[in-house]
Order: structure tokens, then C-alpha cells, then sequence
């Protein structure tokens, strides 16, 4: 039996108005393209502010949005993808993607990683794997951190200075030995890795693993995503990192243009 069959001709089906406003708010703040604050949500709602914090936190509680504790906005976060399966939300940027990913795995023998940009951190989208026994764990799906990964240094470099100032304050956590947490230092190898456009990690996530990345920049200056190269730190050194160099950066402006023609950026 269907569900509206109990229902009677010409009336409406009642709604819940609590989830009605939810979803208003999420529509809102997914369709933004900066994070929203309450008082903005509470004026183009109409509704009051205390209502509109309430909804917004209930959101973020179940990992639907985030908030940018220096901008004190809300905007969509990647837990939206729970209820949307990953391949859904990034199909087109990892069919792109994939063939450059294989290439880089071909030319390096080790494995390649597509991500892209949250506040919390990079999410790797998509893996490609080495061959060999040894590789890197399987990051896919997972939400890496900025200042100790190849892809999270580009991220940082191209950060405005409040969330970048915000995120050296907070967020230098040390992971092994070889983590960089002092802010003099890390600032200046941003410095480096603006200018080139290449990321590294030496052992400062994961001890034993080695990467280097590029980044995509769309038209508006706005991170599309990386391409990162990653191995054992005892198979795939300096040496090997700096050969992959003119091979991401290719294998980046050949998506660039795939994606271009495909209208995603």
C-alpha cells in the first residue's frame, strides 16, 4: 500500500516545521559562497536568532555544517556525505582525475591521492595504489590535518591570514618526531610552498611516509583540489619527490582543462 493513500483528497500533508527551517537553513548555507552567521541566517529567514542558533548547532552536532571559529560563519561540511554516497558528490572530478592518478602512479611506482579543501582539514577522495607490498594505509574517505601533510601545506599557504593566524594558534598538534610545531618555522616553509606550488611531508604525519603534492586553482583563486604522490619513506625519498615535480604539475593542468571543458570550476 502506498503511504498516501490514507491521506484525504484535497488536503495537505502536514509538515514538520522544525525540519522544514533546518532544511531552509542548510539550502541556504550550501548555496553560499562564504560561511553564513547566524545574525545573516536569522535576517534572511525571518526567524530569530535563538531559533536559528539552536537549528544551526543541531546541523553542525550531526556533522552537516561546520563552523569557522574566526569568521564565527557556517558553511557545509563533509559529513554531508554520510547521506550521500562520496563517488555522488565528487563523480566528476574523480573521472577526471583517475587517469592522472594512474599516470602518477606509473611514473613514480607509488601511490597517488586525489583531495580536496575543508576547514577541518584535506579529505582524500579517491586512491590509487602501488604495486608494491609496502605502501601508504588507504586514506579514502579519511580527513587528514594541514600543517604535517603535503596537500594540508598547500591548503595553509593559500589561507587567508585570520584562519591561517587562527589555525597556528590551535591546531599544531605533533604527530611523530619529525611534526614542524613551531610557528616561525612552518611559516616560513609556506612561504616556500606558495611560491613553488608544491607541498612536501617528511615523516611529519606518519613516520615512515613521504609526499609531495600540487594544487588546482579554479578561475576564482578558490582550491579545487590536489594531486599528491606518497611512498615509504625508505623507497621513496628527496630524490624521487623532486623527480615527480614536472610530472604533477603537467598531470594538474591537464585536469585543469578536462574540467574547464566539463564546466565544474
Amino acid at each position: 500500500m502506498k503511504n498516501n493513500e490514507n491521506i484525504p483528497k484535497g488536503k495537505e500533508v502536514t509538515t514538520v516545521q522544525s525540519v522544514d527551517r533546518a532544511l531552509n537553513l542548510l539550502k541556504i548555507i550550501a548555496n553560499s559562497s562564504r560561511e553564513m552567521s547566524v545574525l545573516e541566517l536569522s535576517e534572511i529567514t525571518g526567524l530569530n536568532r535563538t531559533t536559528v542558533w539552536r537549528l544551526v548547532s543541531s546541523l553542525e552536532e550531526n556533522g552537516f555544517i561546520e563552523k569557522d571559529y574566526q569568521t564565527k560563519g557556517f558553511q557545509l561540511s563533509y559529513g554531508i556525505a554520510e547521506i550521500i554516497p562520496q563517488n555522488k558528490i565528487f563523480d566528476i572530478l574523480i573521472r577526471h582525475a583517475r587517469p592522472h592518478l594512474e599516470q602518477l602512479k606509473k611514473l613514480s611506482g607509488e601511490t597517488a591521492i586525489l583531495s580536496v579543501p575543508t576547514y577541518s582539514g584535506v579529505l582524500a577522495i579517491n586512491q590509487v595504489n602501488t604495486d608494491y607490498s609496502i605502501r601508504l594505509v588507504d586514506y579514502t574517505n579519511s580527513v587528514a590535518p594541514l600543517h604535517c601533510t603535503s596537500n594540508g601545506k598547500l591548503l595553509l599557504a593559500y589561507m587567508d591570514a585570520l584562519n591561517l593566524k587562527n589555525y597556528m594558534q590551535h591546531s599544531l598538534e605533533k604527530f611523530t618526531e619529525l611534526t614542524i610545531t613551531d610557528e616561525k618555522v612552518l611559516r616560513t616553509e609556506l612561504d616556500e610552498v606558495k611560491r613553488s606550488q608544491f607541498g612536501y611531508c617528511r615523516g611529519e604525519y606518519n613516520e615512515s611516509e613521504n609526499a609531495i603534492s600540487s594544487v588546482l586553482i579554479g578561475e576564482d583563486q578558490k582550491i579545487i583540489c590536489f594531486l599528491t604522490v606518497g611512498g615509504p619513506t625508505f623507497r621513496f625519498d628527496d630524490e624521487k619527490m623532486e623527480a615527480m615535480r614536472p610530472h604533477l604539475k603537467k598531470c594538474i593542468l591537464q585536469l585543469k582543462n578536462d574540467l574547464t571543458l566539463q564546466k565544474y570550476m
